[in-house]
């Protein structure tokens, strides 16, 4: 049996509809348990922002937390110097995208005094539709192309073999945006219109080939 192989690439977009906000809050101090401390203030100091805003602090997650001895290489003494424990606190904040939120959030955090770093990451919430929708365009695609091949050579596409997709191939993407806090501070809040998510996969099939009946004379 003959057959042919075609792979074809789809794609799909969407507009945004979650926002995923991206904290990371650090200190240091020469004492452990001084940068531990000093941390954790930082970090209710956030939650409270976050809270004052009007803000889901229930979807507030942790996503990790170290604390590690920092040091130096004194080149003139040969030798590596302890400076003191940085300790680190990393969350993320999910919510439906709503400018006038995401502004207020902003705001609050810059004039709270937590001194996180921030990056903003624009999403939708169900990621599973636009993969579902780009991998029917992928399919499409390989049809499509199997069409034009079967044509071209003369021949007729049969029965369709098999299909084969490797699920980590789906791609999507997003639009993160670091956030400066400092600068933030007492400035007017930027009017932001995220970009679409598009998501693309693909997807490999074989179907039989016949050949053309010869037409009759």
């Amino acid at each position: 049996m003959k057959t042919i192989r075609v792979t074809g690439s789809g794609s799909a977009s969407a507009p945004v509809d979650h926002v995923v906000l991206r904290f990371d809050v650090a200190a240091q101090e020469m004492d452990y348990e001084e940068a531990v401390n000093a941390l954790n203030e930082q970090v209710a100091q956030l939650r409270r922002d976050v809270e004052i805003a009007g803000a889901p602090l229930d979807e507030m997650k942790t996503t990790s937390f170290s604390v590690d001895a920092q040091h130096h290489w004194d080149s003139d003494d040969k030798e590596s110097v302890f400076y003191g424990y940085r300790a680190s606190h990393n969350l993320t904040l999910g919510f439906g995208w709503d400018q006038d939120l995401l502004n207020a959030l902003l705001r609050q955090i810059a004039a709270g005094g937590s001194c996180a770093d921030l990056n903003i990451m624009f999403t939708v919430s169900d990621q599973d539709a636009l993969q579902r929708m780009a991998l029917a365009d992928a399919v499409h695609s390989a049809r499509t192309r199997a069409e034009i091949l079967a044509e071209a050579a003369g021949v007729k596409l049969g029965d369709l073999q098999s299909i084969e997709h490797a699920w980590s191939e789906v791609r999507f993407s997003h639009s993160p945006i670091a956030y400066s806090m400092e600068e933030a501070a007492g400035a007017p809040m930027a009017s932001v219109e995220p970009e679409d998510i598009d998501a693309s996969d693909t997807a490999t099939l074989v179907w039989e080939i016949r050949a053309e009946r010869a037409r009759a004379l």
